[in-house]
């Protein structure tokens, strides 16, 4: 009953892992911040493109997890795969239904703050506790938690129950401007 938020490179919503019993998905809604707008651009946020799970179901869906090698798929599969590809290899939460987002590396503004409010959102929809997980990071902002982007993140997520997210500590650690 707990939904799993992923923000990452994306999700290969092909996989086996990712899909019931009954070969249907287990993402609700997909996002991928990088695609040119077009009908299905959500708002508020005026950018990307996102499909549901029955347009996903319906193979309408144009999202590919290649840009950056997979990444966001293992990722996905630690935290919530099902194990149907192999019969083994559990995520944490093999069961729970997903929220993805793509996130646009590349672009300017709060895009993690947007991918959080977007998932925040659907998670309120559908009326389910949720869990954020962002295996991602970048040399901006502060580091400290009290840059603008850090904040909204904060207000979104603090002190409210049923909602939670974990974030990687990263692969700079050696870089002098992280918060030791």
């Amino acid at each position: 009953g707990v939904l799993m938020g992923i923000i990452d490179t994306g999700i290969d919503f092909s996989h086996p892992d990712f899909k019931d019993s009954l070969g249907n998905t287990r993402i609700q809604f997909l996002w991928d911040q990088r695609l040119a707008n077009n009908p299905s651009t959500p708002q508020p946020y005026n950018y990307g493109q996102q499909w549901t799970s029955a347009e996903i179901n319906a193979n309408l869906c144009t999202h590919s997890d290649q840009q950056y090698f997979g990444h966001g798929t293992g990722v996905a599969g630690i935290a919530s795969g099902n194990g149907l590809a192999s019969g083994r290899f559990e995520g944490l939460a093999p069961k729970s239904e997903l929220i993805v987002v793509a996130l646009d590396f590349n672009r300017p503004g709060p895009t993690v703050a947007d991918a959080v409010h977007y998932i925040v959102s659907k998670a309120t929809l559908l009326n389910k506790p949720f869990v954020i997980n962002a295996s991602l990071g970048d040399y901006y902002g502060s580091h400290d938690g009290t840059d603008a982007e850090a904040k909204a993140i904060d207000a979104m997520m603090a002190n409210i129950p049923g909602r939670v997210m974990v974030a990687a500590a990263g692969n700079a650690g050696h870089v002098p401007f992280h918060a030791k």
